[in-house]
């Protein structure tokens, strides 16, 4: 039987505060920052991870549902990260002119 694991949910979650309006740095991200489905399906996972911690079990077609709208959060969390790293970069750049 698969089950979930807390672990890579929190890592990939934890530089995204839900109180943030926009990304301060490299590991405080806005929630607000992600498109909109990756959003949802975040505070989704979040719901899901609360629930492990409480010691709830899933299993089945479930556990590869919540497997997916796990990598899409990584893939978000990604491109969430990289556009800040972007601006940041940016704003340095035009600093230095």
């Amino acid at each position: 039987m698969r089950r979930i694991q807390i672990e890579p949910l929190a890592r990939i979650a934890g530089p995204f505060d839900p109180q943030l309006t926009e990304c301060q740095d490299d590991e405080h991200h806005a929630f607000s920052s992600l498109p909109t489905n990756v959003l949802l399906m975040s505070q989704e996972l979040l719901k899901v991870e609360t629930q492990l911690k409480s010691g709830a079990q899933i299993v089945g077609h479930e556990v590869a549902r919540i497997d997916d709208q796990v990598q899409i959060l990584d893939l978000g969390s990604q491109n969430v990260q990289e556009m800040f790293a972007a601006r940041v970069a940016e704003q340095l750049g035009e600093t230095d002119d």
